[in-house]
């Protein structure tokens, strides 16, 4: 599909407050519970902050969440399709990132680089780590990126200005200069699969593939064997080589099958207007509210002496900075302080 239903109802939508409410709760309250427990942490905000905000800002505008966040699922061939376009993007996205570092120099990217964050204690938490990075990572910033604020961005500004600025978007909320320009680009992909699929699984799966895939490489022990550690004379090479196969991917993915957009912007109840009233989401808030502080109960019952002393430690300064660990390692994010 090329465009979205260009209906007002859609564009007068908040969307910069929506993903200021969202972040703002993701580095307060997800920062503080990603510090007590990485694995956990990614999982938890992925989840509440950003899939569960995003459908309830939905469904209290009297949308119905299904068809206004694109989440139709397309036909097999055209999913077949994305995950050409999701392999060829690895590739091109580690070629855009080696450059980014090489400009960005070595202290920096040694900086932003959260290898370290996969030395898991036990297979149980690694496994925690993966299902974050490359399952909640994706399903979570999709529905934000590109099911709320491309739909909404969409009818106010059109189609590309829209996959412009949510990749500008994703890209700045990661926080990781020796990252950035792979964030936009990817962003840009991810926008496409989205746009001409009619769907974001699509760029549910090229998202879950890069991350996936970034983070399979640092599990055994292959990270410096990762398209983003190449020399910058290499690097050229390989972004001459797959930019082309990705385009290529893109249109071929663009003649697939689509889904229909056409009832995108249809009202849950045909009765109602689409102002913003809490009062619809009143279950579904509480509901999620309470999945979350039992979920936090959890985490300090299985691990509580543990979390307290990393909180402790981070408190009395005993740890470095942390950068946005969605953000890379190799090339995309994978976690975001840990998008």
């Amino acid at each position: 599909m090329d465009a979205h239903p260009d209906n007002s109802a859609v564009a007068l939508r908040p969307a910069y407050l929506f993903l200021v409410l969202v972040i703002g709760l993701h580095f307060t309250v997800g920062s503080l519970v990603q510090l007590a427990n990485p694995a956990f942490g990614i999982n938890f905000g992925e989840f509440f902050f950003f899939a569960g905000l995003t459908w309830i800002f939905t469904r209290a505008q009297n949308f119905r969440p299904v068809e206004f966040l694109a989440l139709r699922l397309p036909p097999g061939r055209t999913m077949f399709a994305a995950l050409g376009a999701a392999i060829a993007g690895f590739f091109f996205a580690g070629g855009v990132n080696a450059i980014n570092r090489w400009l960005v120099g070595p202290e920096l990217a040694k900086r932003y680089d959260v290898t370290g964050l996969f030395e898991v204690r036990s297979p149980l938490e690694g496994a925690l780590l993966v299902l974050g990075v490359a399952v909640m990572a994706p399903i979570g910033e999709e529905l934000v990126f590109r099911g709320y604020l491309q739909r909404v961005l969409g009818a106010r500004y059109g189609t590309w200005t829209a996959v412009v600025v949510t990749s500008v978007l994703f890209a700045a909320i990661h926080l990781n200069p020796a990252s950035v320009l792979a964030l936009f680009a990817l962003g840009v992909v991810f926008a496409l699969l989205r746009v001409w699929s009619g769907s974001i699984w699509p760029a549910i799966l090229a998202h879950a593939v890069q991350n996936g895939t970034s983070s399979a490489m640092v599990l055994s022990g292959l990270a410096e064997d990762s398209p983003d550690e190449l020399p910058i004379g290499q690097a050229l090479i390989l972004l001459a080589v797959t930019t082309p196969i990705l385009w290529l991917a893109l249109q071929h993915l663009r003649r697939m099958p689509a889904v229909s957009e056409a009832d995108a912007a249809e009202p849950h109840d045909p009765e109602a207007d689409h102002r913003f009233r809490p009062g619809r989401v009143k279950g579904l808030a509480l509901g999620l509210t309470a999945a979350a502080a039992l979920s936090l109960v959890a985490l300090f019952l299985v691990d509580g002496e543990a979390a307290l002393a990393r909180l402790q430690r981070a408190a009395s300064g005993g740890l470095p900075e942390t950068p946005d660990v969605e953000t890379q390692p190799l090339p995309e994010e994978p976690l975001r302080d840990a998008g």
